[in-house]
């Protein structure tokens, strides 16, 4: 986990994460609501250059939406995009903290890089900074790339093992999974080991399409 003060969650939930809640689900745009959006973190208030980057993005598209007086849906899957991603950059700090919640940050990012949102629940990893083994981020990365639009992302962890969850619909075919993962040479719907880490890829059939869940774990390194 990020060592993120309070006054700085504080702040960001006061101006940049409010304002984004309120303009994804309010139905007439009142413009005073969005006066207390802010850019410009006060001297108690220290963020990273990622979560200011999409503060900084926040803000024109914040100003644009203001300026029309509306919500297209452009916008509002943007904002979205933006929610997770600076949702993401409150919880994980890429130099102290372990391996998955740094992979988890990556996902959302590249999630978003693809307009996708990223819904993350928690991030709460151990502080094992061992690498993941690069088979297993190809097949997470093979299966995501076949999210639609959204994609649910968890860390967690139980003291012993890090655990990653992303659970994602997809109108893929059984066949398209299958081939997402037969890259490394995976049979689809078992748990399996690779490197150290047990990943377990679930497919259930819906309508339209499949339901994805797919965990990754591994032991923790003290």
């Amino acid at each position: 986990m990020s060592d993120l003060s309070q006054t700085t969650s504080d702040w960001l939930h006061r101006t940049a994460l409010n304002t984004i809640r309120y303009l994804l689900t309010t139905s007439h745009i009142d413009r005073g609501a969005l006066a207390d959006f802010s850019v410009t973190p006060p001297e108690n208030v220290e963020l990273g250059e990622g979560a200011l980057a999409v503060l900084g993005e926040c803000a024109v598209l914040v100003e644009q939406i203001a300026a029309a007086g509306e919500l297209n849906d452009q916008a509002r899957s943007r904002l979205g995009i933006l929610e997770s991603l600076l949702r993401v950059h409150m919880q994980v700090d890429q130099k102290s903290d372990g391996a998955f919640a740094v992979w988890a940050m990556e996902i959302v990012e590249n999630l978003a890089a693809r307009d996708c949102v990223a819904q993350v629940t928690s991030i709460n990893a151990s502080t094992d900074q061992r690498a993941i083994p690069g088979p297993v981020r190809l097949v997470v990365d093979r299966v995501l790339a076949l999210a639609v639009d959204s994609a649910s992302v968890r860390v967690l962890t139980d003291g012993v093992e890090d655990y990653l969850s992303a659970t994602l619909q997809v109108t893929s075919s059984r066949q398209s999974i299958e081939d997402a993962v037969c890259v490394a040479g995976l049979p689809l719907g078992k748990t399996y080991e690779i490197e150290g880490c047990v990943l377990d890829l679930d497919v259930e059939p819906t309508s339209p399409g499949n339901l994805v869940t797919l965990v990754v774990s591994r032991h923790s390194n003290p």
